[in-house]
Parts: structure tokens; C-alpha cells; sequence
């Protein structure tokens, strides 16, 4: 066949050993995307019929109304069954396509049968057709040549990847853009250039996971093919207006090239069920270059009542510690100046590893120390805990948050500060006890930023409930508050509570604002020296944005050459949310040094 590679290949397929066919697929490039699914992955049995459910709460930002810069959530459980049979082996999910005259019909009629590929009659290309098509080699090319995409050649084609909810979300996103990248996809940034929409979603609440469905409702309008990921598919696999997308299960992330290829050959793929965490060796397209997110786990061990994410995350799976100071010393190298530790639950970390939060961040710790170079340079910012975990390591983690190279920035959220509606949301702790580790860690770290969430209008909360999380906050004054109205997640156990009336929870959270709203925590920085990270530029003005070692946003004049560097600066004035500041000459008391 002129202009066609045939390759084949022998894949497992509901027990039958069976000869599967490529048609219009260079050896180059599918030996390029085996290799990537290959990578750690040796036929270990993936079977979708068998999923382990699994889950998580998040370190959510931008899921809530916000008084401050970042957000959390916690969840419950269970996972749920498509009745599809799904492909045992990671090969399994690459098919041809359905031209009978390739040969290749029979293997699709089984997978149809199978629930793994369903046919898309009205988003196929006609250009993926092998009849009339050009040399795969000369167009793959051409393409590549133009910047351009080339119909129905693989991994020449345009994505546009959208992702909403936490930072644990967002890592997730670039792992699926350094693959998408590394495979020869050109990312876009909006869905009208895009040939294939990829949308990852957050289940937090109701706005968010409604702002991800009117994502998807437009790409569909546009008449893109569209794959949806993250926590709202994995945990209610039955949502109206997903019938017709492409489904990446949360672990499943590492197989995003072949959902992809499958899709814009016209096929519907559903990856959901659970299997080992996906290496974090893979390739990533960073949102900000100057920052790298590391998961260190998905899934958390509490079972809040209000929470949707532990359906989708499920219980707790960390990641092998050398995985992770890998993933650092990988940053390192690659310039970065900032690394997020992040997970549904950092103070859970290694439980499940017979190890802790507290021998990790030494061992990072133990990385930048090790690194030249990185000393003044690179940074580390731990992501967001639950107290019952992070208390039993209060004393080691506020040494670590003393580090030079340690923001000392913590997010625990309490949510309420009543015993009785703590204990109506499962949260496994006491008002005492979180007392215990904020003033723990602040003996230790006085400057101590900490950031919490509030939930207000939970089902079972009094007036006196309420009164007592003001006290809460009047006591704290936390620099960062992240605030949200109780939203009943269908599934949870919170949902079959009788709610509040609207304006009961509306009232509540107004209160809760003004009581933020009524002391400041920055003064102190006035007339100050300090050393600021720089990692963005403003989009609301022309500012260049760092962050202190207290993690407190600095706005000093726009300088591109400031971006991913350190300097000095004299905060000018200080704000609610930020301070502003100019360039200065380090103190005297500074060692000398680049900074």
C-alpha cells in the first residue's frame, strides 16, 4: 500500500489473543507512543472491570469565594460502575479505525461490543480516511514544518487543555500537555483554534463543577470532540451532557495521547477505572515556567460528610519518596524557583509508606541543600493539611518551615469552629486540636502565615455554632480566609441533611467576611527590607508579583528581568492583600551573595 505503514501488533482482547492492525500510523510514531505508555508499566494488569476505588479532598484554588489567595475541601466516598468491559493492557486502547477495507473492522465490532471504542459518526474526519491519503511521512512533515495541523496524522493535530479547581488538578494538566507536547501536539490556548478540547474538571461544589460542564457544552457547540478528565467524571460516571466526550479516569492520566487520537479518529473512549498512581517521571508543559507542582499523594483517609473529591480520589495512595526528591531534583535543573508540595492531605503523606510529612520535607530539604546553586534561588511551599495528621509532626515541620529555602506558609483548614459541627462534617479533630498545632507551629515560626477555609450554612449549624468560628478567627486573624457557603454534593452524606434556608448561610458568610475584613496582618512589613521570590507579572496591572518568606504578595514595577529571580525590596505600603514595594540594595546583615 503506497503511502500506508501496516504494523502489527498482538494485544490481549477479552481473552482472546487476536492480531490487531495500524493503518495510517508511521512505525516511528507508534513506536514513539508505545514507549510512552510503556514507561514503568510492564504488563501490569490495568483491567478497568476491576476498579479499587480511590479518592481525595483538595488543596483547592479558586474553587471557593475567596478572602484570601488559596482553598481546600474534603470528601466522602464510593466509586461507582459503568458496566463496561474494559481493555486489560494498556496497549489494548489503540484501534484502528473502522474503514472495512483496512482489514481492521473486526477488531472494532469487538471493541464496540466491549463498551471500550463507540463509534462517532458525526465528529469522524473523513481526512482519516486511508482512501486518497497522502504519504503519512511527507504530510507528518509538512505539518510539523507549518505549525500547523495535518488530518489524520497522529500527534500533529491542535489541543486546547482547560482545567479548573486545585493545584493538585493543575499538575495533573501539565502532565497531560508534556505528553500531548512531547507526542507532537500543539497546545493552544483557546478552544476555537483548537482540533480537540481537553477539559479538566473539579468536583469541590456545585459553581465549579458547573463552570466545567458550560466549558464542555461550548466546546461540543463549537463541534470540537471533547475529553473530559478529573474528579467530576470519576465520581458520578452517570452525569447527563458527558455521554457523547471521552473520559480520562484520574489515574489514568499517563494515557491521555491515545484518548486523544482515539477521539479525533471519531471514537468515544472511557478510561475510569483505578490502577497504580501515574509515574511522575512523565513529561510536563508547566503553566508557569517558574513553578513546579509535585503531587505527593491522591486521595486522603477521612470520609468527610459534605465532600465529593474522596468519590472521585478515593483512599490514601502517596508516591515513593525517591519519586518525589527525583521529580525535585528534575526542577531544580530545570530552572525552577518555586516547588509545590501538594495533595488532597500533605500531613497524611507516607502512611500508607510507613513513613511521614516530617521524614519527606527533610529530605527535600536535604535536595536543596545538596543542589548547587540553588541556595536564594529556589523555594518550597507545602500545600494544604488536615490537623489530626500534621499534629502528630507539629514539632519537626515548623523546624523544616524555618528553613532558609521553606516558605513559612501553612494551609489548615478548620471549617468550623464548633465541636458539634466539626463532628457533624466527619473531620476527625477538635477545635482544641487545631489550636494545638497553629500555636505549635507559630512557637516555632512566629511569623507563620495560615491559611484557612470556613464553611458557612452547614445543615446542622446554630447560631451559637457560629459564633463560636467567629471567635475562631477573631483569635487567629488568619492573613488568608477562603469562604464558602455549605453546597450540598449529590452522593454525600450531607446532601441528606435538611439545609438552611439561603439567606441563614448568605447572612453567616457576610459575618464571617467582616470579621476578616476587620483587623490587618501586614503592617508589621511596613518600612521593611525584604527578600521576595519572583515568580508572574499582574494581570490586573502593571506589577511583577513575589512572594516573601511568609508567602505575603509583593507588587514592585513591572521588570521581565525579574521574573524566576530574587531580590531585595522596601515594602512602600501595605495593603489587605498585598504590599507594595520597591527594588533596594540588600542590608548590610545579608551575606553576601547572588541574589
Amino acid at each position: 500500500m503506497t503511502g500506508v505503514d501496516i504494523v502489527k501488533a498482538v494485544s490481549r482482547f477479552g481473552g482472546v489473543r487476536s492480531v490487531i492492525v495500524f493503518s495510517g500510523v508511521t512505525i516511528a510514531a507508534l513506536a514513539a507512543l508505545l514507549a510512552m505508555r510503556g514507561r514503568k508499566r510492564k504488563h501490569s494488569d490495568l483491567s478497568e472491570a476491576k476498579s479499587n476505588s480511590s479518592d481525595s479532598a483538595s488543596d483547592q484554588d479558586g474553587a471557593s469565594t475567596t478572602a484570601g489567595t488559596s482553598s481546600s475541601s474534603n470528601g466522602e466516598s464510593s466509586d461507582s460502575s459503568d458496566g463496561h468491559h474494559q481493555a486489560d493492557d494498556v496497549e489494548d486502547i489503540v484501534v484502528a479505525g473502522d474503514d472495512s477495507s483496512t482489514g481492521d473492522s473486526l477488531f472494532v465490532r469487538w471493541s464496540r461490543r466491549a463498551g471500550l471504542v463507540q463509534p462517532h459518526s458525526a465528529r469522524r474526519r473523513k481526512e482519516a480516511r486511508l482512501s486518497g491519503a497522502a504519504d503519512v511521512d511527507d504530510t507528518a512533515a509538512a505539518a510539523a514544518a507549518a505549525g500547523a495541523a495535518s488530518p489524520g496524522v497522529p500527534g500533529t493535530q491542535r489541543v486546547y487543555v482547560k482545567t479548573f479547581g486545585c493545584s493538585h488538578n493543575t499538575s495533573d494538566a501539565e502532565f497531560m500537555m508534556g505528553q500531548l507536547s512531547s507526542y507532537g501536539y500543539h497546545l493552544v490556548d483557546s478552544p476555537q483554534e483548537a482540533d480537540v478540547c481537553v477539559i479538566n474538571s473539579c468536583t469541590v461544589k456545585g459553581p465549579s463543577q458547573e463552570a466545567f460542564m458550560t466549558a464542555v457544552q461550548r466546546a461540543k457547540a463549537m463541534g470540537r470532540p471533547v475529553v473530559v478528565s478529573g474528579c467530576v467524571p470519576q465520581a458520578d460516571r452517570t452525569i447527563p451532557g458527558l455521554e457523547d466526550v471521552s473520559v480520562i479516569g484520574i489515574t489514568q492520566i499517563d494515557r491521555v495521547v491515545e484518548v486523544v487520537e482515539q477521539t479525533l479518529q471519531g471514537h468515544i473512549v472511557r478510561l475510569l477505572g483505578k490502577k497504580s498512581l501515574p509515574s511522575l517521571d512523565l513529561p510536563k508543559v508547566r503553566r508557569n515556567p517558574h513553578v513546579e507542582i509535585i503531587p505527593l499523594s491522591t486521595g486522603c483517609l477521612g470520609s468527610c460528610s459534605y465532600c465529593k473529591t474522596k468519590h472521585a480520589r478515593g483512599k490514601l495512595g502517596s508516591y515513593e519518596t525517591e519519586a518525589i526528591l527525583d521529580r525535585v531534583r528534575r526542577a531544580i535543573s530545570e530552572g525552577v524557583m518555586e516547588i509545590w508540595l501538594t495533595s488532597e492531605d500533605t500531613g497524611a503523606y507516607g502512611i500508607d509508606l510507613a513513613t511521614d510529612i516530617a521524614a519527606l520535607l527533610r529530605a527535600v530539604v536535604g535536595v536543596l541543600e545538596a543542589h548547587p546553586g540553588s541556595a536564594g534561588r529556589v523555594m518550597v511551599r507545602l500545600g494544604m493539611t488536615n490537623p489530626p495528621y500534621m499534629l502528630r509532626h507539629c514539632g519537626s515541620v515548623g523546624e523544616v518551615l524555618r528553613h532558609p529555602q521553606v516558605y513559612e506558609f501553612i494551609h489548615v483548614p478548620i471549617q468550623s469552629g464548633s465541636n458539634d459541627t466539626l463532628r457533624h462534617m466527619v473531620r476527625e479533630y477538635t477545635v482544641e486540636d487545631f489550636h494545638a498545632l497553629v500555636d505549635g507551629l507559630k512557637q516555632r515560626v512566629p511569623r507563620l502565615t495560615v491559611a484557612t477555609d470556613i464553611i458557612c450554612g452547614f445543615p446542622t449549624e446554630t447560631d451559637d455554632d457560629h459564633q463560636q468560628t467567629l471567635d475562631v478567627i477573631r483569635r487567629h486573624k488568619f492573613p488568608v480566609l477562603n469562604i464558602s457557603q455549605f453546597y450540598p454534593r449529590p452522593g454525600t452524606a450531607a446532601a441528606k441533611l435538611k439545609r438552611l434556608p439561603n439567606h441563614v448561610a448568605k447572612t453567616r458568610s457576610g459575618e464571617v467576611t467582616s470579621v476578616f475584613e476587620s483587623y490587618e496582618t501586614t503592617s508589621w512589613l511596613q518600612d521593611t527590607v525584604q527578600r521576595v521570590w519572583f515568580c508572574e507579572h499582574s494581570t490586573r496591572s502593571q506589577h511583577t508579583v513575589g512572594h516573601t518568606k511568609q508567602y505575603v504578595k509583593v507588587l514592585v514595577r513591572r521588570d521581565e528581568q525579574l521574573l524566576g529571580k530574587s531580590a531585595f525590596v522596601r515594602v512602600t505600603s501595605t495593603h489587605k492583600w498585598h504590599v507594595l514595594g520597591e527594588i533596594c540594595q540588600p542590608p548590610m546583615d545579608v551575606e553576601k551573595g547572588e541574589p
